[in-house]
């Protein structure tokens, strides 16, 4: 008994050691294929997501084999770091006062906002995050922070990003449609 109950406190504290921060050690996951057929894969979309983290204005999200039609047949979930939550904030607020002057938002900031956050590690190897954002008076009728969002119009209330982190720059980025 008290060799079994070494053992599970061992396994305890490895498994709830903090992490070093460096990329590597962070994603310790193999590539996934999904090979799903596609109605499968719509199904999904109804599905209660894993949130991995929460903050007041986000959700970080597990993916799923849906997110491939974002990042590829072959990914790994990533974990995103604080402070690469914190570079995807600014890279959202950039992005809605360009909007702003363009005309395609009218006055709104990055508080008027809720985003679920999708990270994995591609292969190519490459950091990537799917950011789907909502309006604050939205947010609460789609329960924006229990289940995915899957918006095909809403107009400016509803856009969505993806970024790349190792190349910090924007891959694609689309408002959604008014009808």
């Amino acid at each position: 008994m008290r060799l079994f109950l070494m053992f599970v406190i061992s396994l305890f504290v490895s498994c709830s050691s903090p992490s070093t921060g460096n990329r590597a050690s962070a994603d310790t996951t193999q590539n996934h294929t999904f090979p799903l057929a596609d109605s499968y894969i719509d199904s999904l979309l109804v599905d209660t997501p894993i949130v991995l983290k929460a903050g007041k204005d986000y959700i970080t999200i597990a993916t799923s084999p849906y997110d491939k039609l974002y990042f590829g047949d072959k990914f790994s979930p990533y974990k995103l770091e604080p402070y690469e939550i914190a570079d995807l904030e600014q890279v959202i607020d950039s992005i809605i006062n360009i909007q702003n002057r363009k005309g395609n938002f009218k006055n709104k900031t990055l508080i008027d906002f809720k985003y679920q956050l999708f990270s994995v590690k591609t292969a190519k190897q490459k950091y990537q995050t799917r950011i789907l954002a909502i309006c604050n008076d939205q947010a609460g009728r789609k329960k924006w922070n229990s289940s995915r969002l899957d918006i095909e119009d809403g107009g400016d209330c509803y856009f969505s990003i993806i970024y790349d982190l190792t190349e910090k720059k924007v891959i694609t980025f689309q408002i959604n449609g008014n009808g």
